[in-house]
């Protein structure tokens, strides 16, 4: 425990301090450290993953990220139970892996995102990503990545009524296992083929379906009888054969499986698994006609019933509540957006009037200008003209005195002239008296 918490402290030290820094090999390294402490410290991992999210590696090919998306994927999907960001960050690595075109995790990631689709029963998005993923695994004899697109692909077609395309999965894998399958794979392959046999046996009440469902569960059994640490799947395998027994009305048969079931599920199993089994036991010992024994186990049923029914009540609460908040949340997130969105846009039309206002105000104040100017000049020639016509006034009265002046002067010669000369009468008498 202290080498693994030393380990993260180094490595939230590192990104911490030397985050642009780090070379490629140095990344892949607190990747690997990260994966492994993904169990144990998830919130630690979460932030190395994320720090690695922001680093600037141009040579690592998208190596890198396409890690840091799948290991918060894991991280939401099996430590928090946050469907939405699994589904986020794997479908982010997926876009990685495609502009790679490295299929092999390509169709890793197909299989992380169709069990997030079963949990969530969105059963034929999850069977597009299957198909492709069984597809490849077939082409390639991948066994692990077989079986564990097998079963949930299985699920998806029983929660779509469709047990037939169900049986078409598991049982060639039932009926002829690859050789390098391993023995718990095998196991859970059988039961699910045997329970998917009893559900069709249910749709059809055809008996073919429970003998199929005996046959099969009898060898998920088998399988599992021999792994001690498995004995829960064992008890599945019983209570499977128990049920399928009761329905072909051999009910002693049917109370064996189901006694030992019960016994195992006392030890290891859940209180969900001893509801259920205690409710088939009640029904049995009711065709049995042993109306004690009945009591007791419905007592029992009823009990656990209490329970688990309080309790998916508080679990309900709790998830509605959560829902609420995080619905909240989201439409606090749409509200703040579009008020931003709308902050923007007044911003802009504000920036926008202001520039506007601003420009006119400059055009305005040059208008001004060459007005002012313009006045300048107007009244420079205005004062210039009127100069010139005081000028001219003075000029013409200048002219208008001295011609003044010359006709007094030729009018006072002129009476000279007639004081001084003799009169024409004067004349014409001398004249007429010389002659």
């Amino acid at each position: 425990m202290l080498k693994l918490i030393l380990i993260n402290f180094y490595i939230l030290l590192a990104l911490n301090g030397y985050a642009q820094s780090i070379d490629t090999i140095a990344v892949h390294k607190e990747i690997f450290h990260a994966s492994k402490i993904e169990r144990t410290f998830p919130d630690s991992a979460e932030i190395i993953y994320k720090k690695i999210l922001k680093l600037d590696l141009a040579t690592d090919n998208g190596y890198s990220k396409a890690a840091a998306f799948s290991g918060l994927g894991g991280i939401y999907l099996n430590r928090k139970g946050d469907f939405r960001l699994a589904l986020d960050n794997y479908f982010n690595c997926l876009k990685i892996h495609e502009e790679q075109k490295d299929s092999q995790n390509i169709i890793k990631t197909y299989t992380n995102i169709s069990l997030i689709l079963v949990n969530q029963r969105r059963y034929d998005e999850a069977l597009v990503y299957m198909k492709k993923s069984l597809a490849y695994a077939k082409n390639h004899n991948k066994t692990e990545l077989l079986v564990a697109n097998a079963i949930p692909a299985a699920d998806s077609y029983c929660g779509l009524e469709k047990s037939d395309s169900a049986i078409l999965v598991l049982k060639p894998l039932a009926d002829n296992p690859p050789k390098d399958i391993n023995k718990k794979d095998l196991g859970l392959i059988y039961n699910n083929l045997g329970n998917t046999y009893f559900n069709l046996a249910d749709d059809t009440q055809e008996t073919k379906y429970l003998i199929n469902t005996v046959f099969y569960a009898e060898k998920g059994r088998d399988i599992f009888m021999e792994m001690p640490k498995e004995k829960v799947f064992e008890a599945y395998s019983l209570g499977l054969l128990g049920a399928a027994y009761m329905k072909l009305g051999d009910l002693g048969k049917a109370e064996e499986n189901y006694l030992v079931a019960n016994t195992i599920y006392k030890t290891v199993g859940t209180l969900n698994d001893l509801e259920l089994i205690y409710n088939e036991m009640t029904q049995l010992y009711i065709r049995m006609g042993k109306t004690e024994k009945a009591i007791i186990f419905f007592t029992k049923h009823d009990s656990i019933f209490s329970v688990l029914f309080n309790k998916e009540n508080q679990n309900s609460l709790s998830k509605m509540k959560t829902q609420f908040e995080t619905e909240k949340k989201e439409k606090e997130n749409e509200l703040l957006h579009a008020q931003n969105e709308q902050q923007k846009t007044i911003t802009y039309f504000i920036i926008t009037g202001l520039v506007l206002s601003l420009l006119l105000a400059v055009f305005i104040f040059r208008g001004l200008r060459q007005q002012r100017a313009a006045n300048k000049i107007i009244t420079a020639q205005k004062l210039e003209v009127e100069s010139q016509k005081n000028i001219v006034e003075e000029q013409k009265h200048l002219v208008e005195e001295k011609q003044k002046e010359i006709l007094d002067s030729i009018t006072y010669a002129r009476r000279i002239q007639r004081s001084l000369l003799p009169t024409e009468k004067y004349i014409e008498r001398k004249l007429k008296n010389k002659s």
